[in-house]
């Protein structure tokens, strides 16, 4: 424990210091993924894949902020896109942009999630971002685990049928409708969006109560509950083209020790140290619970800040 907290300490104290460079190195790096993947799965526009052009933009996606990054990212997307067809690059830019619309109006702090969702995709470990929306935000961050989780299947279906798409005397009014009709009414992706809307909220609940541990009892009902929905919907409805069972039990599990490792990097408390108090003014009665952080003196000794 004294380990962790010292790395817990080390980072804060980085952080405090260094916070905008970190924050920089954060936004190229989390572009920077996103590139790769989005040229490794739909890459069709040469200059897009050079590794400079790679870079430069990781760099400007560095010194923009969150939102702008996004929409950078995304016009990576759909020049990718007009590469294949011109029909379905202006059909891609229309379902973005109603997309930023909504994200801006209801979730507009979620940036990176639109930018970290796919690439957690691929990496079959998506649980852990409900999880810590639900930690970190309000309920209303369905809307960019939504988004981020279309934003995926978009990419996903391009990445398989680009072959298709790109031969000769394909029509583009027809790639465009094939693409629609198959993102739009693929049940696993709605399944996805459920679970994790479910999750986001649940958690939210969860850890906004009184209780001792809320935050470590919301993570694993978080992951119980995505559990849940997946498998039923995966036996129920045969939607497995996205996880197979054993994706859904390794990736839950990973997220789950992720989460707990979020709630002690963020919510680190003593409850055993736990504290109440009772006062009264004229026209009150006041009942406080006081839960004391965990911090370390210089000598690495466990402080209790009351």
């Amino acid at each position: 424990m004294n380990s962790l907290l010292n790395i817990r300490e080390w980072y804060v104290q980085m952080y405090s210091r260094y916070g905008v460079a970190i924050d920089a190195a954060v936004k190229f790096l989390g572009a920077l993924l996103s590139i790769i993947m989005i040229n490794s799965s739909i890459g069709t526009m040469s200059i897009l894949k050079n590794p400079a052009v790679i870079v430069v933009v990781s760099v400007l996606c560095a010194a923009l902020p969150k939102s702008l990054m996004v929409l950078l990212l995304a016009v990576f997307i759909v020049a990718h896109i007009y590469a294949i067809s011109l029909e379905t690059a202006a059909f891609v830019l229309v379902v973005l942009l109603i997309m930023f619309i909504l994200y801006f109006r209801f979730s507009a702090g979620d940036s990176f999630v639109l930018i970290l969702l796919p690439v957690l995709f691929l990496l079959k470990i998506p649980f852990i971002i409900p999880i810590a929306l639900g930690l970190l935000a309000t309920p209303f961050s369905m809307v960019s685990a939504a988004f981020g989780t279309i934003v995926y299947f978009i990419i996903d279906y391009i990445s398989t049928n680009k072959a298709d798409m790109m031969a000769a005397g394909t029509e583009g009014l027809t790639i465009m409708s094939n693409m629609a009709k198959k993102i739009f009414t693929s049940q696993s992706m709605y399944l996805i969006i459920i679970a994790f809307s479910v999750v986001i909220t649940a958690v939210y609940v969860i850890r906004k109560l009184s209780a001792p541990y809320s935050w470590q009892i919301a993570v694993g009902a978080g992951i119980v509950i995505n559990l849940v929905i997946l498998i039923i919907g995966t036996i129920k409805f045969g939607v497995n083209d996205v996880f197979s069972m054993a994706a859904i039990i390794v990736g839950d599990i990973v997220s789950l020790l992720l989460g707990v490792l979020l709630c002690f990097m963020v919510h680190n408390v003593d409850y055993t140290q736990t504290e109440h108090a009772q006062f009264e003014d004229d026209d009150y009665y006041y009942y406080v619970k006081a839960v004391p952080k965990l911090k370390l003196e210089a000598k690495g000794r466990k402080k209790r800040r009351r």
